[in-house]
């Protein structure tokens, strides 16, 4: 990404204190735009097994599905190990781009 519009980008999810975060599944890579992670609690996002493994089976088809295309927000319950409960998230992919290696990066808020 340009660093002039990473910069505005990232200037803009603070001001509006929502979590972004961008992954590479071909690579395993994945992080944070926002400056505060939410989702996982360790400054790293929780991508495909790892993050249905966090949700409650009946909505993994439902996240899976959603998460897939562009502008389909879909809610669902998610626990991290050190939380008491489950916490409701909304989650949508917003944008696709390939990266200068080729890879697939999808963003999400």
């Amino acid at each position: 990404m340009d660093s002039d519009i990473d910069s505005l980008l990232r200037q803009v999810v603070e001001a509006a204190d929502i979590e972004v975060f961008w992954e590479k599944s071909a690579t395993g890579e994945s992080g944070f735009i926002s400056s505060q992670p939410y989702s996982s609690g360790d400054g790293v996002p929780l991508m495909g097994v790892e993050r249905l493994s966090r949700i409650p089976a009946d909505f993994h088809r439902a996240v899976s599905t959603a998460l897939a295309q562009i502008g389909v927000s879909v809610q669902f319950p998610f626990k991290h190990d050190k939380w008491y409960d489950h916490q409701w998230f909304e989650q949508c992919l917003v944008r696709e781009s390939i990266d200068v290696d080729g890879e697939l990066i999808r963003w999400y808020c």
